[in-house]
């Protein structure tokens, strides 16, 4: 694709990437770390929440005189939310921001309008997640239903971080040029 563009555009890599904010390169690099940052935010803020919870079991447990449990739970769980994270965000969480920053852009609408449009397209690829985990004939489509919302409820928090770290930056940058639609 970015052959194709300095073919028709006759430009070479150096004035492609000197263009400024509003160049191909620049846009996706810039993109491509904001979500990383929110990966890293969302991933961080789980390990701080396990991590918390574990100390808190293992004082409890030794205040009550019991065992403290396996020396490999504390690893397994920030292994277990490290990946799983990473697995949430780029099934759900990333995908449901991209559609609502792209709705945003091709409808020159606020930025803020964003986030419910990320909760709808985060309801739609829940429930199509859900759908695809329960493809068996013996499945109740109440079991799809149920499984869905409470996946939906668990992780509205999350998104929501998810969301306002990825999109901070485009929110101030709206906010201080003083338009509605920056776009």
């Amino acid at each position: 694709m970015i052959n194709k563009y300095f073919k028709k555009t006759k430009k070479g890599l150096e004035q492609f990437l000197a263009e400024g904010p509003k160049s191909l390169m620049s846009v996706i690099v810039f993109g491509a770390a904001r979500h990383a940052f929110a990966f890293g935010l969302v991933i961080a803020a789980a390990c701080v929440f396990w991590t918390v919870g574990y100390f808190t079991l293992l004082l409890w447990s030794i205040i009550m005189g019991e065992g403290a449990g396996s020396l490999i739970t504390y690893p397994r769980g920030i292994f277990c939310i490290t990946f799983g994270g990473l697995a949430v965000g780029a099934v759900l969480f990333l995908p449901a921001t991209l559609v609502g920053e792209f709705l945003c852009k091709r409808f020159t609408l606020p930025v803020l309008i964003g986030i419910p449009l990320s909760i709808i397209a985060f309801g739609a690829f829940a429930l199509f997640w859900s759908v695809m985990r329960h493809l068996s004939p013996h499945v109740d489509v109440v079991e799809v239903m149920r499984s869905t919302g409470g996946l939906i409820v668990l992780l509205m928090v999350p998104l929501g971080l998810y969301w306002w770290s990825a999109e901070f930056t485009q929110v101030i940058r709206e906010r201080t040029s003083g338009r509605d639609h920056p776009r």
